[in-house]
């Protein structure tokens, strides 16, 4: 399939190759090859879009409003269909759910509020469990090492021309496709648009009491190992007041079985389970209960 001549302008020369589209041995979907197969948009064109495995010509443009109902503008000011579900941003999710890895999610079991829900290498940021690093080597596919935390690269590619090996530029990030082959990097997941993916789900410690340490029990909804605490129980197993402690005998306990613990139970839902400070003055859920500009990283807008 040719472009028309002002689309193919818009291209540098070295990537037209008598006329094929730019993608080159990027298309490898089950092993269907061929200058009209592609995978996503990236795989495309600028002009086209990916529909039904072949690049089709849409239109360039300068915002969504540029292509009609329907349709919005891509990262690459490109036309392509609304897709219910898909997201690049929370700004395209309803009824407050939030964007993790390019799908609307509400916030629930699996996303995350607290970094104790996520792994011990990570912490959780705007619903999403993410790897803390120094650099970008410490991170997932299509991320990058910011202010310690990794975050989505949307300028690591225009096309997948620009990625490495036969990795796909999905929504301006490199993505290895995992349509028919698993996952090489132990960070990612394949996700529902069948490419590997940074894994964003907390982690579940536990499925059962006996999963846990002496002392803590698993609380079923979350997978989380946690101390039990009551007024009226028999509290924690070998509970020692602590020095000074003035709040209940509850808090006392949890105190003096984890430096971590404050208090027994939330304001919000009375429980039997001690709680950290982060948890009892949490402000938020995800960036949209924060300032512009401000992230929720452990239940506080920062």
């Amino acid at each position: 399939m040719r472009l028309p001549f002002p689309l193919r302008a818009l291209l540098p020369f070295t990537l037209l190759l008598g006329g094929c589209p730019i993608w080159g041995p990027h298309a490898d979907g089950g092993g269907t090859t061929g200058p009209d197969v592609c995978l996503t948009d990236g795989d495309c064109a600028l002009g086209e879009a990916c529909e039904a495995r072949a690049c089709v010509p849409t239109g360039t443009c300068v915002n969504d409003a540029s292509c009609g109902a329907g349709r919005h503008c891509d990262f690459r000011g490109t036309c392509v269909d609304d897709v219910p579900g898909r997201c690049d941003a929370d700004a395209d999710c309803t009824g407050g759910a939030v964007c993790l890895e390019g799908a609307c999610v509400t916030p629930g079991p699996s996303t995350c509020r607290f970094d104790l829900e996520c792994a011990a290498d990570q912490v959780c940021v705007n619903a999403a469990c993410v790897n803390r690093c120094t650099s970008a080597s410490a991170c997932g596919s299509g991320q990058q090492c910011v202010g310690g935390r990794c975050e989505a690269d949307p300028g690591e590619c225009l096309t997948s021309d620009e990625c490495p090996g036969s990795e796909h530029c999905v929504a301006g990030r490199c993505l290895a496709s995992c349509s028919a082959a698993s996952c090489a990097d132990p960070d990612d997941v394949c996700a529902d648009d069948d490419f590997c993916r940074p894994d964003p789900s907390p982690t579940a410690f536990c499925d059962a009491d006996a999963d846990c340490a002496a002392g803590s029990v698993c609380e079923l909804s979350t997978g989380i190992c946690r101390v039990p605490c009551h007024p009226a129980s028999a509290l924690v197993t070998g509970y020692v007041p602590s020095p000074g402690c003035s709040a209940s005998t509850a808090d006392c306990a949890c105190q003096s079985s984890d430096i971590q613990f404050v208090a027994c139970g939330l304001p919000s839902a009375a429980d039997d389970f001690c709680r950290t400070q982060g948890e009892l003055v949490a402000d938020c859920a995800t960036s949209a209960e924060c300032t512009a500009g401000a992230a929720c990283v452990n239940g506080a807008c920062e």
